[in-house]
């Protein structure tokens, strides 16, 4: 007799949806609404709470690949010309105030609700680069008015345009988030952010928006959905992420057609509380976050990055349901710090026509020095720092090596001209400098450009992080290493 089976778990695509602007929540709102109900579909809102400045968004003809978007896409069709015109030539109206029962009668059709953001334009053309300061008001005031709006706390946040700093991703645990969609990848995961775990998940977007797919290698409205279901042919989670100035208006059609076509390849649409629902987020992988290009995409956006793995085999995590019980919510610093990092494995080319490889120097400890650039006053200083005291190194039985983006014919030159004693390692894609999270904005001459944070990691005998310092200040830098080193 055959073993009865129990009967496959069902496939469940979650269908994000970004409220951007005021038209979108007015007219796209209310099309998406009667179309998810039309498909028994469930869906996640995440809307824009306060003013309306799209407008604004003109800056971005300086950033590389928008025109060739913008000419694809046909902006001007997709949000009308009122909309290009608010926070400019036009007062940006307030969504939030203006279209509360728009939002309500979202929540009470059924569907989740979350935070997308303040003002839209302002927070994905600046939060990168903002500080804390600033990026804690603008999730005050989404917070703010999310309560104003359906008196209850908001339980998901999805940042505009997949855009985050490191205290973002720090307010996602704070504010109470119970989970986030502010990244894409493959799959749900726990984000490490410059060594710090920041106990909110992440259940990233999986796949392509119309918009970027459209213009690209024949893909037309007419055939976009196609492209899309293609992707998902392969039986796996989901999560979709549209607008509502673009499927719940002129891609509605396109939009439709994927409904019809995920239900045909045996995908159950639902909102992303129910992924959530099935998850056990203290088994969810740790995932450090990286920048990463899409093609032809408008801007870069935060991406599930490398692995990260603690020195312990368990790891404790606690999440926003659990605040209540611990008394206040505790530093990640501290929780991080309090068992080393192992570091993944990576290979780089080094001086002297060698490669260097992390795994090669198990039993060793090492000082890895990120620094700027080869040949300019403050890294030179900080290199003969340690030239100077790389036999005191030695003798303590740590080695030294430098690091930048630099080409390694540039680091022979460097090398040779100061002496150092010490090899240096390119990494002029960025591999090492994402595991170390590394890269930030930098002002440079008014203007807001990609660098290395001058950074120093201990890297003991296990290949784990012993201790690290960022923004290092180069006076006596290479002495207090050292000391560490003598003394670890």
């Amino acid at each position: 007799m055959r073993a009865v089976s129990p009967p496959a778990p069902a496939l469940k695509l979650a269908l994000k949806i970004d409220v951007d602007t005021y038209r979108g929540t007015r007219e796209g709102v209310p099309r998406l609404l009667d179309l998810l109900a039309k498909h028994g579909a469930g869906a996640t809102f995440l809307f824009s709470l306060g003013p309306d400045h799209t407008g604004r968004a003109i800056k971005r003809v300086f950033r590389p690949g928008f025109l060739g978007k913008v000419g694809r896409t046909s902006v001007l069709s997709h949000y009308g010309i009122r909309t290009l015109l608010y926070g400019t030539l036009l007062p940006g109206p307030d969504i939030g105030k203006r279209c509360a029962p728009i939002l309500r009668s979202v929540r009470d059709a059924g569907f989740e609700v979350g935070i997308h953001t303040w003002d839209h334009v302002k927070w994905q053309d600046g939060v990168v680069a903002a500080d804390e300061a600033w990026t804690e008001r603008q999730m005050a005031l989404a917070r703010d008015r999310f309560r104003e709006v359906f008196a209850e706390e908001p339980k998901v946040h999805g940042a505009a345009g997949w855009q985050m700093n490191v205290h973002a991703y720090r307010r996602t645990q704070r504010l109470g988030f119970v989970y986030a969609s502010d990244t894409r990848g493959t799959h749900p995961f726990v984000p490490v952010h410059r060594a710090e775990i920041v106990s909110c998940p992440q259940i990233p977007t999986t796949l392509p928006t119309l918009d970027e797919l459209i213009g690209l290698d024949g893909v037309t409205e007419a055939n976009v959905a196609e492209a899309i279901l293609e992707r998902t042919r392969e039986p796996r989670d989901h999560v979709f992420t549209l607008h509502a100035e673009l499927e719940g208006m002129k891609l509605a059609p396109a939009f439709e057609r994927l409904l019809e076509g995920w239900k045909e390849q045996g995908y159950r649409l639902v909102a992303m509380r129910e992924l959530f629902a099935a998850l056990e987020p203290g088994a969810l992988p740790l995932h450090a976050v990286a920048d990463g290009e899409l093609p032809d995409a408008a801007a870069s956006s935060p991406c599930r990055g490398r692995p990260f793995c603690l020195a312990r085999k368990h790891h404790s995590l606690r999440f926003p349901g659990n605040f209540a019980t611990m008394g206040g919510r505790q530093s990640l610093e501290t929780h991080w710090m309090s068992a080393p990092q192992a570091v993944p494995d990576f290979e780089l080319p080094a001086t002297g026509n060698q490669r260097f490889r992390l795994s090669a120097f198990k039993g060793h400890p090492f000082v890895l020095y990120f620094y700027p650039k080869d040949n300019t006053p403050g890294c030179t200083d900080e290199s003969l720092q340690f030239r100077e005291l790389h036999a005191e190194f030695a003798k303590a039985g740590w080695a030294v090596f430098g690091i930048s983006r630099d080409s390694v014919a540039s680091h022979e030159k460097f090398k040779a001209k100061f002496g150092f004693p010490f090899d240096l390692l390119a990494d002029a894609d960025e591999t090492a400098c994402g595991i170390f999270g590394v890269i930030k904005m930098k002002n440079m001459y008014g203007k807001q450009v990609r660098g290395i944070e001058r950074s120093t990691f201990a890297i003991d005998r296990e290949g784990r992080i012993a201790r690290e310092w960022r923004g290092v200040k180069v006076a006596g830098h290479a002495k207090e290493v050292l000391d560490f080193a003598k003394s670890a």
